[in-house]
């Protein structure tokens, strides 16, 4: 066992949480102009299928569609224009903040403004705030307009726990520097001032590369890039979910867990903890980091298995580890 070495307070700030059985991983797509809302749901529908093909050992347990209602062509034009226009304003006070700590303010009224008045850009950070606040990962891959719209929704909400992937871009920079895919060929990049310089080749060019699934789905390269970003994105886990208390509502365990979660959290306020403590936080933080293991499979009999299993490899630790199973014994009843 490895991490038996380490103190315990570095045991506890090594695990990390979200709601066992619950959605964790969630997938957003973000439309651009001229998407009814069948058509983009499709996109995202196609999308997830997609990424779930390809990489099935990092689920997605929720899937949403953060909708830019199809106006008129100068309604949508018009649109666009003022968001281009407040996204270098935020931009200014976004970089103004890591300075000084009241520009936050300054950007989150801009950008309140802005949901007055877009009722898209509303509901977008309402249903992203939701997300954050249960503590779920969040993963959106933004296409043309929809850039401008999870621009101002991230900023608004200033979370670690949210992840930005753009895709034919508008917009002349990515949330906390996410990455992005335009092809040189995409019209996006002459047409708006400031846009990011295209990045991306694509193997059999057109007159007008710009559709998410009409052109960048179906080139190979194109596609394998936003998958593998989207992989990558929901591998990070964000700074806010860590060192989050031992409450038997958190955590990647099986509910037969929470006695041993609540010891945990007794234990670890404690800062008295002798080497058969150490032993089992050792094992429980093995537990949640073991990625075979879903969190039904976190179990009491898992951890007990563990330690039989480790008292077997190491026989050093064999007094530690038949205390620690007295310990969990007794938890297991109370």
């Amino acid at each position: 066992m490895k991490s038996v070495l380490l103190i315990f307070s570095i045991l506890i700030s090594q695990v990390v949480f979200a709601s066992c059985g619950n959605p964790e991983n969630v997938l957003t797509y973000a439309n651009g102009m001229f998407n009814e809302k069948v058509e983009a749901q499709s996109n995202l529908n196609d999308y997830r299928a997609m990424y779930v093909k390809k990489y099935p050992q990092r689920p997605i347990h929720l899937s949403h569609l953060a909708y830019n209602t199809n106006e008129a062509l100068l309604v949508q034009l018009y649109e666009v224009y003022t968001q281009f226009i407040s996204s270098t304003g935020e931009a200014f006070w976004s970089k103004m903040a890591k300075v000084y700590p009241y520009a936050n303010e300054n950007l989150k009224s801009s950008i309140a403004d802005q949901a007055v008045r877009d009722e898209n850009l509303s509901e977008q950070i309402e249903a992203y705030q939701s997300f954050v606040e249960k503590r779920y990962t969040v993963v959106t891959v933004a296409h043309s307009q929809g850039n401008f719209y999870t621009l101002s929704a991230f900023r608004y909400i200033n979370s670690s726990s949210t992840k930005m992937i753009s895709v034919a871009t508008p917009a002349h920079e990515v949330y906390d520097q996410g990455p992005y895919f335009t092809f040189k060929t995409d019209p996006i990049g002459e047409l708006v001032p400031l846009a990011l310089i295209p990045n991306l080749d694509k193997a059999i060019p057109s007159l007008f590369d710009h559709g998410f699934a009409t052109h960048y789905l179906q080139d190979e390269n194109a596609k394998s890039k936003i998958l593998e970003a989207t992989f990558k994105a929901f591998a990070m886990p964000p700074d806010n979910f860590l060192n989050l208390s031992y409450d038997e509502h958190d955590g990647h365990f099986n509910s037969d867990m929470r006695n041993v979660l609540r010891w945990f959290q007794k234990e670890s306020a404690s800062n008295d903890s002798g080497p058969t403590e150490t032993v089992l936080a050792a094992a429980i933080n093995e537990l949640a980091q073991n990625s075979n293991l879903n969190c039904e499979s976190r179990s009491y009999t898992e951890l007990t298995n563990l330690l039989k299993q480790t008292s077997l490899l190491q026989p050093d630790l064999k007094p530690q580890i038949t205390q620690a199973l007295v310990i969990l014994k007794s938890l297991q009843f109370k």
